[in-house]
């Protein structure tokens, strides 16, 4: 192995973008991640300050650079959080609107200190992504895309 290279592992996702279009790709996540312990995950890549995401389209095997800013949601089967029995997640259904008028339903699933875990403190956390999980699978809602999130 080249001691100069980064070990990563291929990771399937589904890719939604802001104009409603759906792909599926592949991209690939570093062995250890650069801000935490463990392995890269694909929140890490998209809470990067890079603005391009590399991935495989699935379908044709071409090199693609997505636009972090066109993406609306990322559908993934990593697990949404790092679980522990210390900290527990809470959970709110929700629906979320998005620009375009499509609606996703599903858990609001966050973990925070309990002085400021209300849904509102986790929408208005710093990250660009929230977690929605919708049938026992993980998406990624990029907030700029949202119209409103509404409990249900």
């Amino acid at each position: 192995m080249d001691p100069l290279r980064i070990p990563k592992r291929r990771t399937e996702i589904e890719v939604t973008f802001a104009d409603g279009s759906v792909r599926k790709v592949a991209v690939f996540l570093a062995e250890q991640a650069s801000r935490h312990g463990g392995e890269e995950r694909v929140r890490d890549l998209l809470e990067s300050s890079a603005y391009f995401v590399p991935g495989i389209d699935r379908e044709g095997d071409g090199v693609a650079f997505l636009a972090k800013d066109s993406i609306a949601v990322v559908r993934t089967d990593e697990p949404p959080w790092e679980r522990d029995e210390v900290n527990l997640p809470l959970e709110h259904e929700v629906d979320v609107r998005l620009r375009g008028g499509k609606v996703l339903r599903g858990l609001l699933s966050y973990v925070l200190p309990p002085d400021s875990s209300r849904p509102i403190d986790y929408l208005n956390g710093s990250s660009r992504f929230f977690t929605l999980i919708e049938e026992g699978r993980v998406a990624l809602v990029h907030k700029t895309h949202v119209l409103e999130v509404v409990l249900r």
